[in-house]
């Protein structure tokens, strides 16, 4: 299931002209970027599909978080956590902020469910940007 709907997104995309590449053991997973609004040039992404019809989108590089301000970026975190409960603002290990969702996906609709999911966390990224660059740099 994680290869047909990978392969439905990526032809929804396509339909598109949405720069994309689909990668991953069995081509089960898709990396593309959405273009920024005002705080943010865009956003780069990994979408994971899974067995049980549900993806994973997860940013890549939007902001990396020195080790002396990861304890004052965790309670941003929780801020930003609980203003968009739909998506999720983490620190993983190597101290680098990513957005994420998860949705469980019907493969007749799946490829604009993938579409708005990535809009709407390049859109929270971007309203969130400036609070992050405050609590890294001051304010």
């Amino acid at each position: 299931m994680a290869y047909e709907l990978a392969k439905v997104v990526s032809a929804n995309l396509d339909a598109d002209n949405w720069s994309h590449e689909l990668t991953g053991e069995n081509q089960e997973v898709i990396l593309t970027g959405v273009a920024g609004e005002n705080n943010i040039k865009g956003l780069n992404f990994a979408v994971f599909f899974d067995e049980e019809r549900t993806a994973n989108v997860v940013s890549r590089d939007y902001v990396h978080v020195p080790e002396e301000k990861i304890e004052a970026m965790y309670r941003v975190m929780n801020e930003l956590n609980t203003m968009y409960r739909w998506a999720k603002f983490a620190i993983d290990a190597d101290g680098d902020i990513h957005v994420e969702a998860d949705a469980v996906l019907d493969i007749d609709s799946c490829g604009d469910e993938v579409k708005e999911i990535l809009i709407r966390l390049t859109h929270l990224a971007d309203i969130a940007y400036p609070t992050i660059m405050r609590t890294l740099f001051g304010a």
